[in-house]
């Protein structure tokens, strides 16, 4: 192997290596500001582009601090762009319509995730499509225009089949779910939730299971069915516990305090309302 080769080896195992230590930190601790120095160290290439993009999705998901998170997408679609790497680029573009949903602007949101959508299909990347699909689905489905929403969550799943992408279709599903919860079809809504716990449960998606149990409980708390509720309740706070997962453990203990209030058990009630 060459000099030159050599070093360029080397350098790559090195960024390898950062990146790996930096998913682990992330999947440990909510604090990953001191990591963005990492991407300092990397070259301008798609490498750090998916850093970025990995970045702004934990930024998005996890911790829901929006600044930064726009932050990073503004630094992915500039490098995608100066490099010319489109994927680079539809990512980015999904991203900031990800950000736009948080802050309630549907129409930048919708914006941003169609025109992400028209560049997945020119390169024809099934999983970038699905993913475009999923998005625009859940985005419809905030907005409470389900029958669009249901539109783009079954073209997801479809196409996720294909290329057996478990986990999207899992996630697909638990829109599905939670969409048909809203509109009141709570059989339908507790149907497709629990579809997703199964295939969340297959491929040991802790996260994805806390979720689908927490769902699964909002759904029985409306029927009234509380002591079932209650049960999925626990389910997910243990595994909240265990993720570290504040947010969504404050959203079960505030349910829970909801249960409680609705029995008059108003002391166990306060309980987890100051918990939440």
């Amino acid at each position: 192997m060459k000099k030159g080769s050599l070093f360029q080896f080397i350098s790559r195992l090195f960024q390898l290596s950062l990146f790996l230590s930096w998913q682990l930190a992330l999947s440990q601790t909510p604090h990953i500001d001191s990591l963005v120095n990492l991407l300092n160290a990397m070259n301008e290439d798609t490498f750090k582009i998916n850093t970025l993009n990995a970045l702004c999705n934990e930024y998005i998901i996890e911790l829901n601090n929006l600044e930064k998170a726009t932050n990073c997408a503004d630094q992915q679609l500039k490098l995608s762009q100066k490099i010319k790497y489109k994927k680079g680029i539809a990512e980015g573009l999904l991203n900031y319509g990800t950000i736009y949903l948080n802050r309630g602007d549907f129409g930048m949101a919708l914006s941003y995730q169609k025109k992400a959508l028209d560049i997945m299909k020119e390169l024809q990347s099934k999983k970038g499509e699905s993913d475009c699909y999923l998005n625009l689905g859940w985005s419809y489905s905030v907005q409470g225009d389900y029958d669009e929403a249901l539109e783009y969550l079954f073209l997801a799943v479809q196409l996720k089949k294909t290329i057996n992408d478990k986990k999207g279709i899992a996630d697909a599903y638990n829109y599905i779910g939670n969409s048909n919860k809203n509109m009141g079809n709570y059989a339908k809504g507790l149907n497709y939730n629990f579809q997703a716990l199964k295939i969340r449960e297959e491929i040991n998606d802790v996260r994805g299971i806390s979720k689908s149990y927490s769902n699964i409980g909002l759904i029985l708390k409306r029927q009234g069915k509380y002591d079932e509720a209650l049960y999925n309740y626990d389910k997910a706070s243990n595994l909240k516990e265990k993720i570290n997962d504040r947010k969504g453990k404050a959203s079960v203990y505030n349910n829970i305090g909801d249960i409680y209030f609705a029995r008059n058990r108003y002391d166990e009630s306060v309980n987890f309302y100051m918990k939440s």
